[in-house]
C-alpha cells in the first residue's frame, strides 16, 4: 500500500500534517442548495381568455368565470374578455355582475355588438324590456343579424 507521502509527495503530506488536517472529503464540503425548479411561465390574458372560451363552449360557466376574471385582471382593457365574463356570469345566474361586465365591455369598445346583444338579454331576464329595446336600437346600427336575434328574444317576453 502506498503511503500518503508517496502518493502526494513529501511537501504536500508535510503541509497537511503540520496543519493538523487531513485530505478533505468532497462529500464533507458544504453543498450549495439544489437549483430551484423554474417557475411556470405566467399566463397571458389571451391564454386565460381562450381557456374561458373553452369552458363557455363546454357550458362550464363557473370555470369560465374564473378564467375570464383572470383575463380581465391581467388586461383590464380587454373588452371581449369583459363581454365573455358577462355571458358566463349571466349563465351562472349572476345577472347584476353580468350587466356590469357587459357595460364595462361596451365602455371599452362601444361597437362590440355581442356585448350589446347579451346586455339586452340580461336586461330582459331582469324584466327591463325598455333597456333591452335600447340595446336593440343600438345593435340595429352595429349588426342587424344580432339585432334580429335580440328582437326575437324581446318578443318572447311580451
Amino acid at each position: 500500500m502506498q503511503t500518503l507521502q508517496q502518493s502526494l509527495g513529501f511537501g504536500v503530506a508535510l503541509t497537511l500534517f503540520l496543519a493538523g488536517g487531513a485530505l478533505a472529503n468532497p462529500l464533507d464540503a458544504p453543498q450549495s442548495p439544489p437549483p430551484r425548479p423554474a417557475a411556470p411561465a405566467a399566463r397571458t390574458a389571451q391564454q386565460a381568455f381562450e381557456e374561458g372560451a373553452r369552458f363557455m363552449k363546454a357550458k362550464r360557466y363557473r370555470e369560465a368565470v374564473a378564467a375570464l376574471q383572470e383575463a380581465v385582471r391581467l388586461r383590464p382593457d380587454f373588452a371581449e374578455a369583459h363581454s365573455n365574463l358577462g355571458y358566463s356570469l349571466r349563465n351562472d345566474g349572476e345577472l347584476d355582475r353580468a350587466i356590469a361586465s357587459y357595460q364595462e365591455a361596451i365602455r371599452l369598445k362601444p361597437n362590440l355588438a355581442e356585448a350589446h346583444e347579451y346586455l339586452g338579454v340580461a336586461y330582459l331576464m331582469k324584466g327591463d324590456k325598455q333597456a333591452a329595446m335600447e340595446e336593440y336600437r343600438i345593435l340595429q346600427q352595429l349588426n342587424p343579424k344580432e339585432a334580429a336575434e335580440l328582437l326575437a328574444e324581446i318578443e318572447k317576453h311580451r
